[in-house]
């Protein structure tokens, strides 16, 4: 564009600019004139036009300074060139000086390029995110209003950068910043104008300055970041350095002090899988200073520091603040490319009667509206998609706005149906409290101490409500604005880790709403509804509903009912659900998932359909009828996952596509016997009235038992020989020495004839009065005092007490069985 537009100035103008050059170097032939004036055209025309294209002064003033000198070359060498080429005709020379005026004006444009000082237009084509480093030609204005302090001006006369910090966008497209300055508390924040970036600066760009980092670099955050860099480049995520140390490699200006920590973010779709998190944990353990790592999930970013001490009380801040929803600009758009993603969104646009991709813009989704019909279609979508491909859930449940797509997967609601609602649901919320009501997450305090701060507060002038329980100790409070903050001081003051303001407007899930659960539920009444065709949990009952008209008043009713979302998650686990899968996905609800699902049995939509897909596949193939290995196989993914990885490099290609837990002990030869016994791990407690089983640090079975003869039962007795109980220490059960009952002599049978001589029946084998027909031998551990006793074992029989024994009477037959199946010899603990 600027080439041809100088080309045309140049063949209109030369006559008039190029004679004063011409005159000016000595040159005054025609030839020399037309073609000196056009090549001195076009590096006039070259920065006027960039202006004209919305460039930067800054830009236009390199341009120029670049080619002075090539501007020289050219105005000067062009007319010997064009004669050494024949162009002496004044026309063709003409052109000639114009071409090599443009040729030298764009590689004048190059080497600005080169600088990264380019238009403000080309850098909005990619978002900006937080943590990135910006450049700015013009001061940034502060949030307040107020003049910028001293400190950030001068940071600024230094072209120190800002970052980008999460806030939302301003109205007028300016971007929130924050500022700073050499000392720790020089923090400021900002926003600057968009057209004003003249760089911008990624934390990734910055990770490949790692390994230039010297072994001795003055400061620890650098050394630090040398050490991590080949770690977790090793992880294949995106990441790098931000903070003190991203800004010191960006800029050279000093900023970092000896006791600075190093701050990262790595950027990926959701929370870090088990062996993903325990490889972060191995290499940031031992480290020469602290390093705070953010994870970025493209919806929001935590803390990993949090998030490894409360994953599922973990709340996600992003732009607008900290949130629990999955909403997030670009959402619809972002679904995968599917057949039933295209069908859902078209009939979501043909219900609503407008384009379903304009839902989810960042300006849209400062509805709840939007927001609400934005998560209704993209989570119908998703799980279409899932059920397209044989992989669609057995079970649905969805907190709060989720429970209207988890009816429409379950066949309870038709999606137009859904569709009308919603948006009216949505439209009666945001309707109700426009302003100064909000809802407010308690961390760290678990719900009957946050219902006692809730009750002293809750009054006419301040209502507040408990909403949500998102977890043991995550607690959601809605109210006024007042009633929140008298709520958050005082939870505080109770000993909770945090009270964080949500970014929501309404007040949800609580009385305030009741009047519009009552219009909504009248307009939800005239919908057909239909009975589920897989299980529907409701998180407001924290059950299973199986009556379509029963599901259908829940849902108009969540919006004022509180949602008891962790309830909702053991209440699926035991219906026999073992793997929870969010969609559309976004990570938040996995992470809450995680405090009652094994941390492999949750998966995230968002981090790929594809994987989502495999793994639900082979879920519902695993749960068929199996042997207990197969089961394991089946709920452990990282055992899963495990084998697999050796079947893959033993088989290849051969290997099954999906392969069974059936598929996959078949290929390993696996015994099943040997693998059972080799994962237990089991120990005895006998505490002088019952013999425990204890496995996996739960007691599993107890049997009721007893020690020494009637009377001498206690541990003040358990030094008497000829009476007492086993002693207290510590023994060993011995398969070797587990013995059944054999015939005895004939004096020991007829002594079984009479009761009274029975416990007289001689020592085993004897009668099965005295002895039942089991018993096991025990050994004691040489630091346990036995008073100079022996022949301790585990017996039954049928009257309670035995000298030095553990008596179980009747319940021998039960606990040799256990005992057997274990197969393995067992610590026994003696504790009165």
């Amino acid at each position: 564009m600027i080439g041809a537009i100088s080309l045309l100035l140049g063949t209109v103008l030369p006559f008039i600019v190029g004679a004063c050059v011409a005159y000016a170097f000595g040159y005054t032939d025609p030839v020399s004139v037309t073609t000196i004036g056009a090549g001195a055209v076009t590096y006039i025309v070259g920065p006027v036009t960039g202006a004209a294209l919305g460039a930067t002064s800054d830009v236009m003033a390199l341009s120029i300074a670049t080619g002075l000198v090539k501007a020289i070359l050219v105005m000067v060498g062009t007319p010997f060139a064009a004669k050494a080429l024949g162009l002496n005709n004044p026309r063709a020379a003409m052109v000639f000086g114009g071409l090599a005026g443009t040729v030298s004006g764009v590689s004048a444009g190059l080497a600005a390029t080169d600088r990264r000082l380019v238009p403000a237009a080309a850098m909005t084509t990619t978002p900006l995110r937080a943590h990135d480093l910006l450049w700015v030609s013009e001061t940034p204005v502060a949030t307040d209003g107020a003049p910028l302090p001293d400190w950030a001006i001068t940071a600024c006369l230094q072209g120190a950068p800002v970052v980008v910090r999460r806030a939302p966008r301003g109205t007028d497209g300016s971007v929130p910043v924050g500022l700073r300055g050499g000392a720790r508390h020089e923090r400021c924040a900002a926003t600057v104008a968009a057209n004003s970036i003249t760089r911008v600066v990624s934390p990734e760009a910055l990770a490949a300055q790692a390994a230039s980092i010297a072994h001795d670099a003055p400061f620890a955050a650098l050394r630090t970041l040398r050490a991590l860099a080949p770690g977790l480049n090793a992880l294949g995520w995106a990441w790098g350095p931000t903070g003190g140390a991203g800004f010191a490699l960006a800029s050279g200006l000093p900023v970092l002090h000896a006791d600075s920590d190093l701050d990262l973010v790595a950027r990926m779709p959701r929370a870090p899988s088990t062996a993903q998190r325990d490889q972060l944990v191995r290499l940031l353990s031992d480290t020469e200073c602290r390093v705070d790592l953010q994870i970025d999930t493209g919806c929001g970013g935590f803390a990993l520091r949090d998030w490894l001490a409360s994953p599922h009380e973990t709340l996600l801040k992003t732009d607008h603040g900290p949130r629990l929803g999955s909403q997030r600009a670009g959402m619809l758009h972002a679904l995968p490319d599917d057949p039933a993603v295209a069908q859902t969104l078209t009939e979501a646009g043909d219900v609503l009667g407008v384009d379903t991709l304009t839902l989810d813009t960042a300006e849209a989704l400062q509805s709840t509206v939007a927001v609400q019909l934005c998560l209704l279609i993209a989570g119908v979508a998703v799980a279409r998609t899932l059920v397209r491909q044989d992989a669609g859930p057995d079970m649905a449940a969805g907190l709060s706005i989720g429970a209207w797509p988890a009816a429409v997967v379950a066949g309870v609601l038709a999606f137009s149906d859904a569709l009308r609602l919603v948006r009216l649901r949505a439209q009666l919320m945001e309707d109700a409290y426009p302003s100064g009501y909000g809802m407010v997450a308690i961390i760290g305090l678990a719900e009957p101490e946050v219902s006692g701060i809730v009750a002293q507060v809750n009054v006419t002038a301040t209502p507040a409500y408990v909403a949500n329980v998102n977890a043991e100790r995550q607690i959601v409070v809605a109210g006024n604005d007042a009633a929140l903050a008298q709520v958050a001081e005082r939870a505080l003051a109770h000993g909770a880790s945090k009270a964080t303001r949500l970014c929501m407007a309404v007040p949800s899930h609580c009385p305030l709403l009741d009047a519009q659960a009552d219009e909504l539920a009248a307009a939800a009444a005239e919908a057909t509804a239909h009975a589920p065709q897989i299980t529907y949990v409701s998180s407001s009952r924290a059950r299973a509903l199986f009556r379509a008209n029963h599901i259908v008043e829940d849902l108009a009713w969540n919006m004022a009912r509180p949602v008891l979302w962790h309830d909702t998650l053991r209440h699926a686990l035991e219906r026999g659900a073992r793997m929870a899968v969010e969609v559309p996905g976004g990570g938040t609800l996995a992470r809450l998932a995680q405090g009652v699902f094994a941390d492999d049995a949750v998966l995230d939509a968002g981090s790929g359909l594809d994987a989502v897909r495999q793994d639900a596949l082979f879920a519902k193939r695993s749960h068929r009828s199996m042997s207990p290995l197969e089961h394991a196989i089946a709920e452990n993914y990282a055992l899963r996952r495990q084998y697999l990885a050796f079947l893959e490099d033993r088989f290849g290609d051969e290997l099954p596509k999906t392969p069974t837990p059936r598929d996959i002990v078949k290929l390993l030869s696996l015994d099943e016997v040997e693998w059972r016994i080799s994962r237990r791990h089991a120990r005895l407690l006998f505490d002088g009235q019952s013999l425990q089983w204890i496995e996996d640090g739960q007691v599993e079975r107890r049997w009721p038992a007893v020690s020494g003869k009637h009377g001498f039962n206690g541990k003040v007795h358990q030094s008497l020989k000829d009476r007492g109980p086993i002693p207290e220490g510590s023994y060993v059960a011995l398969q070797s020495d587990f013995q059944k009952w054999e015939e005895a002599p004939a004096i020991n049978r007829a002594a079984c004839i009479l009761n009274f001589i029975s416990i007289k029946a001689g020592r085993w084998p004897g009668c099965t009065i005295a002895w039942g027909t089991r018993r096991v031998g025990l050994v004691p551990d040489p630091g346990t005092n036995v008073y100079g006793r022996n022949n301790f074992t585990i017996h039954g029989g049928w009257f309670p007490g035995s000298i030095g024994c553990i008596d179980l009477t009747n319940s021998m037959e039960s606990f040799a069985k256990e005992f057997l199946l274990y197969a393995k010899d067992m610590e026994l603990a003696v504790r009165y």
